[in-house]
């Protein structure tokens, strides 16, 4: 609860903070895709193809973009800015670094999202065989198969949220002490909220 207090007066700032930057990338991604989608329906496909080198560089870019909005908020309230102020120190920081904040973000995201999956596709394999059996089931058969179904996904998705919030909060936390680190000069101690407070 105290955590909550402290966090309301950065409230304001930490929206219009992610708002800007992902309205920003948002317009800039949607432009880059109707690029795309118009060059393949103009050489019936072949466009897309051509386009598959451009669509893998965008996952690393698109890595770094969140990394950089991870260390906007943690400017934002590590050193008390404004929504302008931590956006340029943000930028400061991740280009004076920028390979480190690649390295790191390729390693959060990705290594996440390869523990993400070896533990969530083994727990919606059982579903899937369900599902595709029940067509060869008799109708009572069928019904309990639904019933077993149904009930795998009832425990399925707490389990997907609860690795989800996992997940999350070890890349804002390795992202944030990433930025801390980098941000500070040599010898000089990580900020401290405390020190911040309004």
């Amino acid at each position: 609860m105290d955590l909550l207090r402290d966090a309301l007066p950065f409230y304001g700032r930490s929206l219009g903070l992610i708002l800007s930057i992902q309205l920003t990338i948002g317009m800039v991604f949607t432009v880059i895709f109707m690029f795309i989608g118009l060059i393949s329906v103009v050489t019936m496909g072949i466009g897309a193809i051509c386009a598959q080198p451009i669509i893998l560089l965008l996952t690393p870019l698109s890595m770094l973009l969140m990394a950089f909005m991870e260390a906007a908020q943690t400017a934002l309230i590590a050193e008390n800015l404004n929504v302008l102020d931590s956006l340029k120190r943000a930028l400061q920081v991740v280009r004076e670094h920028v390979w480190k904040y690649v390295i790191i973000s390729l390693i959060a995201y990705l290594g996440t999202s390869i523990v993400t999956s070896f533990i969530s596709i083994p727990l919606t394999l059982p579903a899937v065989f369900i599902a595709m059996s029940t067509e060869s089931m008799s109708l009572s058969d069928s019904q309990t198969g639904m019933a077993v179904m149904f009930s795998m996904l009832c425990c399925f998705f707490p389990l997907i949220f609860a690795l989800s919030g996992v997940t999350q909060a070890f890349i804002k936390v390795t992202l944030g002490l990433t930025y801390l680190r980098l941000a500070r000069p040599a010898g000089e101690q990580v900020i401290t909220l405390e020190e911040q407070a309004p």
